[in-house]
Protein backbone atom coordinates (compact mmCIF):
# COMPACT_ATOMS: atom_id res chain seq x y z
CA UNK A 1 0.00 0.00 0.00
CA UNK A 2 1.41 3.75 -0.78
CA UNK A 3 1.30 6.44 0.80
CA UNK A 4 -1.13 7.93 -1.20
CA UNK A 5 -3.96 4.80 -0.76
CA UNK A 6 -3.77 5.22 3.02
CA UNK A 7 -7.24 4.89 4.87
CA UNK A 8 -8.46 8.05 5.35
CA UNK A 9 -8.66 8.69 9.58
CA UNK A 10 -11.67 10.07 10.32
CA UNK A 11 -11.87 13.48 12.31
CA UNK A 12 -11.84 11.80 15.77
CA UNK A 13 -9.07 9.57 14.99
CA UNK A 14 -7.11 11.81 13.83
CA UNK A 15 -7.28 14.23 16.86
CA UNK A 16 -6.25 10.93 19.12
CA UNK A 17 -3.25 10.06 16.78
CA UNK A 18 -2.17 14.07 16.82
CA UNK A 19 -2.48 14.15 20.68
CA UNK A 20 -0.66 10.98 20.75
CA UNK A 21 2.39 11.68 18.61
CA UNK A 22 2.98 15.37 19.67
CA UNK A 23 3.24 14.34 23.26
CA UNK A 24 5.38 11.13 22.67
CA UNK A 25 7.99 13.23 21.09
CA UNK A 26 8.61 14.02 25.04
CA UNK A 27 7.38 11.76 26.60
CA UNK A 28 7.97 8.12 27.12
CA UNK A 29 4.62 6.46 27.58
CA UNK A 30 1.12 7.88 27.05
CA UNK A 31 -2.50 6.15 27.12
CA UNK A 32 -5.59 6.35 24.86
CA UNK A 33 -8.88 5.48 26.47
CA UNK A 34 -11.21 5.12 23.40
CA UNK A 35 -14.64 2.96 23.44
CA UNK A 36 -14.89 -0.19 21.77
CA UNK A 37 -15.82 -0.03 17.66
CA UNK A 38 -14.37 3.61 17.30
CA UNK A 39 -11.18 2.41 15.32
CA UNK A 40 -8.47 1.87 18.03
CA UNK A 41 -6.23 -0.55 15.92
CA UNK A 42 -6.02 1.94 12.85
CA UNK A 43 -5.41 4.89 15.80
CA UNK A 44 -2.10 2.94 16.77
CA UNK A 45 -1.21 2.15 13.44
CA UNK A 46 -0.71 5.32 12.01
CA UNK A 47 0.69 6.67 15.78
CA UNK A 48 3.23 3.82 15.39
CA UNK A 49 4.04 4.67 11.29
CA UNK A 50 4.81 8.38 13.14
CA UNK A 51 8.22 6.92 14.96
CA UNK A 52 9.03 4.25 12.50
CA UNK A 53 11.70 5.79 11.08
CA UNK A 54 13.53 5.74 14.22
CA UNK A 55 12.95 1.69 14.32
CA UNK A 56 10.85 -1.40 14.79
CA UNK A 57 7.45 -1.67 16.27
CA UNK A 58 5.93 -4.27 19.05
CA UNK A 59 2.50 -4.85 19.22
CA UNK A 60 0.67 -7.14 22.00
CA UNK A 61 -2.67 -7.97 22.40
CA UNK A 62 -3.92 -10.50 25.08
CA UNK A 63 -5.31 -13.67 22.72
CA UNK A 64 -4.33 -15.30 19.29
CA UNK A 65 -7.63 -14.41 17.99
CA UNK A 66 -6.84 -10.70 18.38
CA UNK A 67 -3.33 -10.79 17.07
CA UNK A 68 -4.98 -12.71 13.78
CA UNK A 69 -7.22 -9.86 13.77
CA UNK A 70 -4.84 -7.24 14.40
CA UNK A 71 -2.56 -7.99 11.82
CA UNK A 72 -4.85 -9.03 8.92
CA UNK A 73 -5.46 -4.69 9.70
CA UNK A 74 -1.90 -3.98 9.78
CA UNK A 75 -1.35 -6.10 6.53
CA UNK A 76 -4.16 -4.22 4.80
CA UNK A 77 -3.83 -0.44 5.89
CA UNK A 78 -0.08 -0.19 6.66
CA UNK A 79 2.95 0.55 4.50
CA UNK A 80 5.26 -1.20 6.49
CA UNK A 81 6.33 -4.32 4.57
CA UNK A 82 8.36 -6.26 7.28
CA UNK A 83 5.75 -8.03 9.80
CA UNK A 84 6.72 -11.52 11.72
CA UNK A 85 4.54 -13.21 14.24
CA UNK A 86 5.14 -14.33 17.61
CA UNK A 87 2.93 -16.88 18.77
CA UNK A 88 1.83 -20.27 18.19
CA UNK A 89 -0.25 -20.06 15.06
CA UNK A 90 0.52 -21.35 11.73
CA UNK A 91 0.81 -19.93 8.71
CA UNK A 92 -2.47 -20.48 7.01
CA UNK A 93 -4.28 -19.14 10.13
CA UNK A 94 -4.83 -15.72 8.41
CA UNK A 95 -4.27 -15.55 3.90
CA UNK A 96 -4.51 -11.60 4.87
CA UNK A 97 -1.76 -12.18 7.56
CA UNK A 98 0.34 -14.77 5.72
CA UNK A 99 1.26 -12.42 2.33
CA UNK A 100 3.22 -10.16 4.69
CA UNK A 101 4.08 -11.77 7.89
CA UNK A 102 6.25 -14.57 6.69
CA UNK A 103 7.98 -15.65 10.11
CA UNK A 104 5.67 -17.11 12.35
CA UNK A 105 7.65 -18.18 15.74
CA UNK A 106 8.34 -19.07 18.99
CA UNK A 107 12.24 -18.62 19.31
CA UNK A 108 13.94 -16.14 20.42
CA UNK A 109 16.81 -16.78 18.66
CA UNK A 110 15.10 -16.75 15.14
CA UNK A 111 12.86 -13.34 16.10
CA UNK A 112 15.95 -11.79 16.36
CA UNK A 113 17.53 -12.53 13.26
CA UNK A 114 14.45 -12.36 11.37
CA UNK A 115 14.30 -8.81 12.68
CA UNK A 116 17.87 -8.34 11.94
CA UNK A 117 17.78 -9.43 8.07
CA UNK A 118 15.11 -7.23 7.09
CA UNK A 119 15.69 -3.99 5.54
CA UNK A 120 13.43 -1.01 7.38
CA UNK A 121 11.52 -1.10 10.22
CA UNK A 122 9.51 -4.51 11.40
CA UNK A 123 6.65 -4.85 12.60
CA UNK A 124 6.71 -7.68 15.37
CA UNK A 125 3.06 -8.68 16.81
CA UNK A 126 2.48 -10.90 20.06
CA UNK A 127 0.48 -12.06 22.69
CA UNK A 128 1.26 -11.10 26.38
CA UNK A 129 2.23 -14.67 26.80
CA UNK A 130 4.74 -14.94 24.33
CA UNK A 131 6.64 -11.70 26.61
CA UNK A 132 9.02 -14.44 27.64
CA UNK A 133 10.17 -15.34 23.91
CA UNK A 134 10.88 -11.40 23.45
CA UNK A 135 11.84 -10.62 26.44
CA UNK A 136 15.09 -13.40 25.76
CA UNK A 137 15.41 -12.05 22.54
CA UNK A 138 16.64 -8.75 23.68
CA UNK A 139 18.64 -10.63 26.85
CA UNK A 140 20.71 -13.22 24.59
CA UNK A 141 20.20 -12.60 20.91
CA UNK A 142 20.47 -8.56 21.10
CA UNK A 143 17.02 -7.73 19.95
CA UNK A 144 17.78 -4.21 19.64
CA UNK A 145 14.97 -1.92 21.56
CA UNK A 146 11.85 -0.59 20.20
CA UNK A 147 11.08 2.41 18.81
CA UNK A 148 7.16 1.80 20.22
CA UNK A 149 5.79 -0.98 22.13
CA UNK A 150 1.68 -0.83 21.42
CA UNK A 151 0.29 -2.25 24.28
CA UNK A 152 -3.54 -2.95 23.27
CA UNK A 153 -6.06 -3.82 26.30
CA UNK A 154 -3.73 -2.26 28.56
CA UNK A 155 -6.24 -2.89 31.14
CA UNK A 156 -5.00 -6.99 31.33
CA UNK A 157 -1.51 -5.58 32.32
CA UNK A 158 -2.59 -3.80 35.45
CA UNK A 159 -2.87 -5.48 38.94
CA UNK A 160 -0.08 -7.60 40.17
CA UNK A 161 3.07 -6.06 39.07
CA UNK A 162 4.80 -9.82 39.40
CA UNK A 163 2.77 -11.28 36.84
CA UNK A 164 4.10 -11.89 33.41
CA UNK A 165 2.12 -9.90 31.34
CA UNK A 166 3.53 -6.90 33.84
CA UNK A 167 7.09 -7.05 31.89
CA UNK A 168 5.94 -4.67 28.89
CA UNK A 169 6.36 -2.10 31.70
CA UNK A 170 9.53 -2.62 32.42
CA UNK A 171 12.63 -1.27 30.41
CA UNK A 172 14.88 -3.87 31.80
CA UNK A 173 12.72 -7.02 30.32
CA UNK A 174 11.19 -5.03 27.04
CA UNK A 175 13.33 -2.28 26.08
CA UNK A 176 11.11 0.30 24.01
CA UNK A 177 11.64 4.44 23.55
CA UNK A 178 7.76 5.06 24.13
CA UNK A 179 4.82 2.85 25.06
CA UNK A 180 1.24 3.35 23.67
CA UNK A 181 -1.12 1.89 26.14
CA UNK A 182 -4.64 1.51 24.86
CA UNK A 183 -8.07 0.28 26.34
CA UNK A 184 -11.88 1.26 25.93
CA UNK A 185 -12.17 -0.09 29.61
CA UNK A 186 -9.56 1.33 31.90
CA UNK A 187 -8.38 -0.80 35.27
CA UNK A 188 -7.59 1.01 38.42
CA UNK A 189 -7.22 -0.38 42.14
CA UNK A 190 -7.88 0.88 45.15
CA UNK A 191 -5.00 -0.43 47.68
CA UNK A 192 -5.55 -1.83 50.82
CA UNK A 193 -6.58 -0.47 53.18
CA UNK A 194 -4.38 0.99 56.25
CA UNK A 195 -4.22 -0.44 59.44
CA UNK A 196 -6.35 1.61 62.02
CA UNK A 197 -3.67 1.36 64.32
CA UNK A 198 -0.66 -0.89 65.52
CA UNK A 199 -2.90 -2.85 67.44
CA UNK A 200 -4.94 -4.09 64.49
CA UNK A 201 -3.97 -7.40 63.67
CA UNK A 202 -6.04 -8.02 60.44
CA UNK A 203 -3.76 -8.47 57.63
CA UNK A 204 -3.44 -7.24 53.86
CA UNK A 205 -5.70 -10.41 53.10
CA UNK A 206 -8.48 -9.15 55.19
CA UNK A 207 -8.46 -5.80 53.41
CA UNK A 208 -7.11 -6.76 49.81
CA UNK A 209 -7.01 -4.58 46.62
CA UNK A 210 -9.69 -4.16 44.79
CA UNK A 211 -10.09 -3.57 40.92
CA UNK A 212 -12.86 -1.12 39.42
CA UNK A 213 -13.53 -2.05 35.82
CA UNK A 214 -17.00 -2.30 34.54
CA UNK A 215 -16.01 -5.29 32.23
CA UNK A 216 -13.05 -6.68 34.14
CA UNK A 217 -12.91 -10.57 34.48
CA UNK A 218 -12.43 -11.96 37.98
CA UNK A 219 -8.53 -11.40 39.07
CA UNK A 220 -6.91 -12.17 42.28
CA UNK A 221 -6.10 -9.60 44.83
CA UNK A 222 -2.21 -8.55 43.99
CA UNK A 223 0.15 -9.68 47.20
CA UNK A 224 1.98 -6.74 46.83
CA UNK A 225 0.89 -2.92 45.83
CA UNK A 226 -0.74 -3.18 42.47
CA UNK A 227 -0.49 -1.81 39.52
CA UNK A 228 -3.44 0.69 38.13
CA UNK A 229 -4.06 2.78 35.01
CA UNK A 230 -3.97 5.87 36.92
CA UNK A 231 -0.72 5.15 37.76
CA UNK A 232 1.17 7.63 35.65
CA UNK A 233 4.55 6.88 35.92
CA UNK A 234 3.54 3.45 34.42
CA UNK A 235 0.69 4.18 32.20
CA UNK A 236 1.87 8.00 31.25
CA UNK A 237 -0.91 10.47 30.95
CA UNK A 238 -4.12 9.87 29.34
CA UNK A 239 -3.72 12.13 26.13
CA UNK A 240 -6.79 11.40 24.76
CA UNK A 241 -10.41 9.79 26.28
CA UNK A 242 -13.15 8.91 24.09
CA UNK A 243 -16.55 7.29 26.36
CA UNK A 244 -19.12 5.07 24.74
CA UNK A 245 -21.34 7.49 25.33
CA UNK A 246 -19.70 10.48 24.05
CA UNK A 247 -19.57 8.02 20.37
CA UNK A 248 -23.03 7.64 20.38
CA UNK A 249 -23.34 11.68 21.25
CA UNK A 250 -21.49 12.25 17.84
CA UNK A 251 -22.79 9.87 16.16
CA UNK A 252 -19.28 7.48 15.61
CA UNK A 253 -21.53 5.07 17.13
CA UNK A 254 -25.20 4.07 17.14
CA UNK A 255 -26.93 3.85 19.85
CA UNK A 256 -27.74 0.39 21.99
CA UNK A 257 -31.04 -1.33 22.55
CA UNK A 258 -31.85 -3.67 25.34
CA UNK A 259 -33.52 -6.81 24.20
CA UNK A 260 -35.29 -8.95 26.74
CA UNK A 261 -36.46 -11.93 25.53
CA UNK A 262 -39.80 -13.29 27.01
CA UNK A 263 -40.78 -17.06 27.09
CA UNK A 264 -44.43 -17.47 28.80
CA UNK A 265 -44.94 -21.25 31.09
CA UNK A 266 -47.33 -22.32 28.47
CA UNK A 267 -44.82 -21.70 25.60
CA UNK A 268 -42.33 -23.10 27.44
CA UNK A 269 -44.15 -26.25 28.37
CA UNK A 270 -44.93 -26.44 24.35
CA UNK A 271 -41.71 -26.47 23.45
CA UNK A 272 -40.97 -29.06 26.15
CA UNK A 273 -43.26 -31.49 24.70
CA UNK A 274 -42.29 -31.36 20.92
CA UNK A 275 -38.94 -31.33 21.38
CA UNK A 276 -38.14 -34.42 23.64
CA UNK A 277 -35.93 -34.38 26.23
CA UNK A 278 -34.69 -30.39 26.12
CA UNK A 279 -32.94 -28.53 29.27
CA UNK A 280 -35.24 -26.20 30.52
CA UNK A 281 -32.72 -23.49 30.04
CA UNK A 282 -32.21 -24.63 26.63
CA UNK A 283 -35.45 -23.51 25.99
CA UNK A 284 -36.22 -20.84 27.39
CA UNK A 285 -32.94 -19.42 25.51
CA UNK A 286 -33.88 -20.43 22.14
CA UNK A 287 -37.46 -20.14 21.86
CA UNK A 288 -37.53 -16.48 22.26
CA UNK A 289 -34.90 -15.82 20.14
CA UNK A 290 -37.10 -17.88 17.16
CA UNK A 291 -40.05 -16.21 18.21
CA UNK A 292 -37.87 -13.32 17.42
CA UNK A 293 -36.60 -14.14 14.01
CA UNK A 294 -40.18 -15.31 13.05
CA UNK A 295 -40.96 -11.37 13.92
CA UNK A 296 -38.04 -10.41 11.65
CA UNK A 297 -38.19 -12.42 9.10
CA UNK A 298 -42.41 -13.28 8.31
CA UNK A 299 -42.15 -14.43 5.04
CA UNK A 300 -39.55 -16.93 5.29
CA UNK A 301 -39.50 -20.77 5.38
CA UNK A 302 -38.52 -20.59 8.41
CA UNK A 303 -41.40 -18.75 9.89
CA UNK A 304 -43.84 -20.70 7.69
CA UNK A 305 -41.82 -24.07 9.12
CA UNK A 306 -42.26 -22.68 12.79
CA UNK A 307 -46.10 -21.38 12.59
CA UNK A 308 -46.98 -25.14 11.02
CA UNK A 309 -45.48 -26.79 13.81
CA UNK A 310 -46.99 -24.77 16.30
CA UNK A 311 -50.26 -25.35 14.67
CA UNK A 312 -49.75 -29.04 15.00
CA UNK A 313 -46.78 -30.10 17.60
CA UNK A 314 -44.90 -33.06 16.66
CA UNK A 315 -42.91 -34.83 18.83
CA UNK A 316 -39.10 -34.10 18.34
CA UNK A 317 -39.46 -32.10 15.47
CA UNK A 318 -38.24 -28.37 15.06
CA UNK A 319 -38.23 -25.44 13.16
CA UNK A 320 -34.41 -25.90 12.80
CA UNK A 321 -31.85 -23.17 13.29
CA UNK A 322 -32.64 -19.24 13.07
CA UNK A 323 -31.73 -17.94 9.26
CA UNK A 324 -28.41 -15.74 9.35
CA UNK A 325 -29.48 -11.77 8.95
Amino acid sequence: MTAGTLKRLRRHQAEAVDAATQALKHLSRVTIIAATGTGKTIIAMRIAEHFTPSGHVLVLVPTLDLLSQTAAHWAHDSPLTNMVGVCSLDSTHNVAVDKRMKTLTTDARVLAETVASHTGPTVVFGTYSSLKVIEQAHRRHDLPQWSIAVVDEAHRTTGDPGKEWAAIHKDGSIPARRRLYMTATPRTWNPPEPRKNKNDKKSDKEHPPTATDNQAQPEPAPTTSPTSMDDASIYGPTVYQLTLADAIDQGILADYRIVVPVIDDEELQGVLRTKGPTPTWTACACQPCKSACCARWPNTAYAESSASTAASPTPNTSPGPCPTP
